[in-house]
């Protein structure tokens, strides 16, 4: 083997060794935050629990009264309906909306409660009750509709200071891992790049089904199919185009043996634009030998 190839080689590898051990780190680095962003999502959960708690009391102390018995209260950050046992199931016979009527989208600026409840042409007991108990919610928002917006608006504001400081450490580590995602992308790319430029790449499939193979566009009007390698052998001044070695199969009919066979054949191609060969080897990533 002359020197020079040796030599190569071993860069070759060491280079590979090397790209391998740092996607090993960044990877145990991704799965670090993986795990601090599992707690946060934990510690963000308390939090909105417990504010769904003192939401609850809170409408409870107001809307307890106009309750029958066997009904509930199902709270959210910005609603709360009233559900009644029926028939059918668990009934929302109303729903009570917390509203912004500036649409600041700021917390604790909700200024208005709006009510939505359905309406029917039906006069029996079940619908002539629960027309009562939106008469007597009505009343409530009417009286206190103040005191309620009042203290929801500073149970959303105190949570809301727990909340924030937990969702940007958790964004900021969404983005470190988004990050770290694409270093190892371009690493993996690199470390493809420096093979198809040494050692060639292969492609692997299973027993007679080339057709699995992949096509490689040579110009816009001429491609090659039943690629099983590529290689380059040298790149323009540029980088954008190469000379490539291309080793392709299929099957092809003996006529003197009196059935199909395999044919392997190695051609080479001058000035293939590198990006259509990194988008051939992209689309075929499950294929490539290791």
């Amino acid at each position: 083997m002359p020197p020079n190839l040796f030599l190569l080689i071993l860069r070759y590898q060491f280079k590979t060794k090397v790209m391998t051990t740092k996607i090993q780190i960044i990877r145990e680095i991704i799965l670090k935050n993986d795990s601090e962003i599992d707690k946060l999502k934990e510690v963000e959960k308390e939090i909105k629990s417990n504010r769904a708690d003192e939401l609850n009391q809170l409408f409870e102390k107001y809307f307890f009264d106009c309750l029958e018995t066997g009904d509930s209260l199902r709270v959210g950050s910005e609603s709360f309906d009233i559900r009644r046992p029926a028939e059918r199931g668990d009934d929302s016979i109303m729903t009570i909306y917390v509203k912004d009527s500036t649409y600041s989208y700021e917390t604790g600026n909700a200024d208005k409660l709006a009510v939505s409840f359905y309406s029917t042409s039906h006069t029996d007991e079940y619908e002539l009750r629960r027309m009562v108990t939106i008469g007597k919610v009505g009343q409530i928002i009417l009286d206190f509709e103040d005191d309620i917006l009042a203290g929801y608006n500073q149970i959303m504001v105190e949570y809301d200071k727990q909340l924030k400081p937990n969702r940007k450490a958790k964004w900021d580590l969404d983005k470190k891992n988004r990050d770290l995602y694409f270093e190892i992308e371009s690493i993996q790319k690199a470390e493809l790049m420096n093979k198809l430029e040494s050692d060639g790449i292969e492609f692997a499939i299973e027993e007679d089904k080339y057709y699995k193979l992949p096509e490689l566009d040579i110009r816009f009007d001429w491609s090659v199919r039943g690629v099983k390698k590529i290689k380059v052998l040298k790149k323009t001044p540029s980088g954008k185009s190469a000379d490539i070695e291309l080793q392709v199969t299929y099957k092809a009919y003996n006529s003197e043996e009196g059935k199909y066979e395999q044919v392997i054949k190695t051609d080479t191609y001058e000035k293939v634009r590198m990006d259509k060969i990194e988008r051939m080897l992209s689309y075929n990533k499950s294929i490539i030998v290791s």
